[in-house]
């Protein structure tokens, strides 16, 4: 926080000043923040591996049992993204067929989804059941 504020031009007292009135209104709930960035890369169809990285990036600390109990809460399983995933992708079980245009798609929808840090095998096999099922 004191970084940006330094970086917009602040002097070191209005910084100091601004992040005591912050803390003193308890505006910097970082709980609630990890909960909340995690639902929206949840919903996009981020895997927990992929949230654990992105809180990192950001230099935040999040334990796995916590972005995995957010799941939990939510009742959303990286099976379920996939499905998501899948069904945003609008792919249908003719990418299973053989010829190159099928296979094309095939790899598109499946790089999607590695993409979003999900594993390779895990999207294959999740993609298989899901269209034939």
């Amino acid at each position: 926080m004191l970084k940006k504020l330094r970086d917009k031009g602040f002097d070191e007292e209005q910084c100091q000043y601004a992040l005591n009135e912050i803390i003193a209104k308890n505006y910097l709930r970082e709980d609630e923040y990890i909960r909340q960035k995690t639902k929206g890369w949840m919903y996009k169809g981020y895997s927990p591996g992929t949230i654990a990285m992105r809180f990192t990036q950001e230099d935040l600390k999040v334990e796995p049992e916590t972005i995995n109990l957010i799941f939990e809460e939510n009742a959303v399983t990286p099976l379920d993204q996939i499905q998501w995933l899948t069904r945003k992708k609008n792919a249908t079980s003719e990418i299973f067929e053989s010829g190159e245009e099928n296979y094309k798609k095939r790899q598109k929808v499946l790089a999607y989804i590695v993409g979003k840090g999900h594993k390779f095998d895990d999207a294959l096999t999740a993609l298989r059941a899901i269209l034939h099922p």
